[in-house]
């Protein structure tokens, strides 16, 4: 499925590590908010790197909900 909407699966982590040691240190600068960064920048970097692709025109450009309506 990935394959026929040329879907790109990137290799971004889902999740960040919070080790006990980063609870309750109460600083917004550290280790924990470095790791969090990264893994946030990482997938919106390979966003922006991707070009957009051109419309798909085989069906003529979208069509108005009322001509798909029986009658219309």
């Amino acid at each position: 499925m990935f394959s026929h909407l040329h879907a790109v699966v990137a290799p971004a982590p889902a999740a960040v590590f919070a080790a006990p040691d980063d609870w309750g240190a109460g600083q917004a600068e550290g280790p924990l908010a470095a790791r969090v960064g990264r893994a946030a920048r990482e997938p919106a970097r390979e966003t922006d790197r991707r070009e957009t692709p051109p419309a798909d025109r085989r069906y003529g450009g979208p069509q108005p909900f009322a001509r798909l309506l029986p009658g219309g």
